[in-house]
């Protein structure tokens, strides 16, 4: 279902959001788990939440982009984010929608199922789809670099509530923003984990002896820095 739909697009105002109940820890499931590489498998985008406010605002974000690309992102939604709660303001959390320009980019609307029609919705996913997505994530700013410096020499990536989770670490070894800039650190925070814009990466890593990629289980977003 989830490959059908994401291929076949949809009518111009439809907007798709698949979300992920993940347990990578098997805190309250019988078994680890790690969702994203059964939506890598079908070629979804991949937004993973930071923390309770970035539920509302990835959950716009992937309806936005699914109105205007005809993919359906889906939303890694972690038990350590799902079992919390927070206090969040609405005006704080809602997203300014920025809606790049595409040129003669045409979203799809086919449910044929049958070649030739499905080569051709599979090569306008990875051809046409994906850079569209890429052109939605530099527009909103999905992926940021939040710490930089003038002398960085290593740099820390990490996504969603694994970011949150090295911020934790940093604070408690008494590292701010300050003290990581003195000792040339800068940081990446990803919020689209799959596919990887690579423009934000390679002015990440410009200058940069090192890079540390914090993230849980299987490597996805090591691999795909890597090869951008």
């Amino acid at each position: 279902i989830f490959r059908h739909a994401n291929l076949g697009g949809g009518p111009p105002n439809s907007g798709m959001l698949a979300l992920a109940a993940d347990d990578p820890q098997a805190k309250s499931s019988t078994i680890p788990n790690q969702s994203e590489w059964d939506f890598v498998a079908c070629a979804m985008p991949v937004l993973f939440p930071a923390g309770v406010g970035e539920l509302l605002s990835l959950g716009l974000h992937g309806i936005a982009l699914s109105r205007l690309t005809g993919l359906w992102p889906a939303m890694k939604c972690v038990t350590n984010v799902c079992d919390g709660g927070a206090s969040v303001d609405l005006a704080q959390v809602r997203p300014t929608i920025q809606v790049p320009d595409l040129g003669d980019f045409q979203k799809p609307s086919s449910f044929i199922f049958f070649a030739p029609g499905s080569v051709e919705l599979e090569r306008h996913v990875f051809e046409e789809r994906f850079p569209a997505a890429f052109a939605y994530a530099r527009a909103n700013r999905i992926n940021e670099i939040v710490q930089r410096g003038r002398r960085d020499r290593v740099g820390l990536v990490a996504a969603g509530k694994t970011y949150t989770d090295l911020k934790q670490a940093l604070h408690e070894m008494g590292l701010g923003d300050a003290q990581l800039a003195e000792l040339g650190v800068r940081v990446l925070k990803i919020g689209m984990l799959y596919p990887l814009e690579p423009s934000v990466v390679r002015e990440f890593a410009q200058g940069l002896d090192e890079i540390v990629v914090v993230e849980e289980k299987a490597d996805l977003l090591e691999s795909q820095l890597r090869s951008i």
